[in-house]
């Protein structure tokens, strides 16, 4: 249950590395606000520097609609995915997301891109993009998150449950 805007759990014994991959399942409850609120797996370096893979409950004026998503905070810049205009290589989706229904939320990075997706119960993909990272310019520097650890992330008051958790850094296997 998350009571502020933005909450990590991160998996124990982890180290940062570009070569991260994370899954869970994770079955919305509620929402405890009127407010953007999201729940999901998170590629994760610092509350200003990530990426999730999230389920999304949008605030009452825009109907509370339920949708899927993988975005990037860099620099405590919200979707600075698009504003770096990084390439999004694929993108599929299927039906929204439902209460009570549980769903295998799943980010995985190799240093070079991300990928997301949402599965329903029985495995069938629903929403799924990959984002590619841009070449880095000559001081070394490609914007984006590129360095993290698999962690969880819940945010704007979602209650959900999380189960299943399995993640791996650098072929290193961890679960929870």
């Amino acid at each position: 249950e998350s009571k502020g805007f933005k909450e990590f759990a991160i998996l124990n014994n982890t180290k940062p590395s570009s070569k991260v991959k994370i899954s869970a399942d994770i079955t919305p409850i509620s929402c405890l606000q009127d407010q953007w609120a999201t729940i999901g797996v998170s590629f994760f370096f610092d509350n200003r520097n990530f990426w999730h893979v999230a389920l999304v409950r949008a605030p009452n004026e825009l109907k509370g609609e339920h949708h899927f998503e993988i975005k990037e905070m860099r620099d405590n810049v919200w979707l600075a995915n698009h504003q770096d205009g990084l390439k999004c290589e694929k993108t599929v989706y299927g039906k929204l997301w439902e209460f009570s229904k549980k769903y295998n939320l799943s980010v995985s990075t190799d240093g070079k891109s991300i990928e997301g997706e949402v599965r329903d119960e029985n495995g069938k993909l629903l929403f799924s993009e990959r984002w590619i990272f841009p070449s880095p310019d000559l001081s070394g520097n490609g914007k984006a998150v590129r360095f993290g650890v698999p962690a969880i992330h819940i945010a704007g008051g979602f209650r959900g449950i999380v189960s299943s958790v399995k993640a791996s850094v650098e072929g290193e296997v961890f679960t929870q």
